[in-house]
Parts: structure tokens; sequence; C-alpha cells
């Protein structure tokens, strides 16, 4: 039951971010918020399971991670191996889906 709430929670904050990508990526903060910071980490996850060149967001990531507490690192680190994992298993209709969130709401952090 925690598990499912987790990602519940995470699938919230994610799509919390998601929303915000644009606006954040207008702006360019020099600190994400702690929610933005977990979302980015996520398309970093999609990234590397997809494939996909992380340089740019790996660095981002880096700089971004310092001064963060601990448990903001560990759902990051959570939700970029959950990410990780569904993309290098997508297939079909879960590969759109990847593809559709690498290309939408990812871009603002990919390009960093």
């Amino acid at each position: 039951m925690q598990a499912s709430m987790s990602k519940i929670t995470i699938a919230s904050l994610v799509f919390a971010a998601s929303a915000f990508a644009g606006a954040a990526n207008a702006q360019k903060p020099d600190r994400l918020t702690d929610v933005a910071f977990i979302a980015a980490n996520r398309c970093e996850g999609l990234a590397q399971g997809a494939k996909v060149d992380v340089a740019g967001i790996k660095k981002m990531l880096d700089f971004q991670g310092n001064q963060r507490g601990q448990y903001i690192l560990e759902k990051a680190d959570e939700a970029r191996d959950d990410a990780k994992r569904q993309a290098s298993r997508a297939d079909g209709y879960t590969w759109q889906t990847v593809s559709a969130e690498l290309n939408g709401a990812c871009q603002a952090y990919l390009k960093s």
C-alpha cells in the first residue's frame, strides 16, 4: 500500500512540475523547486532508458542537487530509477507515452 501511495505521490509531483515546465524554462530560475528537481530526475531516467543523450541534464542536476534535503534526493533517485526502468522496458502504447513525455514536458529539462 505504501509503495503505491509513493508512486501516486511521485506521479502527482511529476504532473505538477510538467504543468509548469514551460514557465520554468522561460524564466530559467537559478534554483529549481523540489518538485521540478524530482520531475527533472524523472526526465533523466526516461532519457537514459530510451538511450537519449543525458549530458546536459546530468550536469544541470548535479548543480541543482547541491543543498537539497536527503528526502528530496531520495525521491529524485527513486523517480529517476523508476522512469529508467519504465523506458527501457517500454513497447507499444507504453513507448508512446514515454516518447510523448520526453518530447513534451521533459524538453524544458533536457535542453538545459
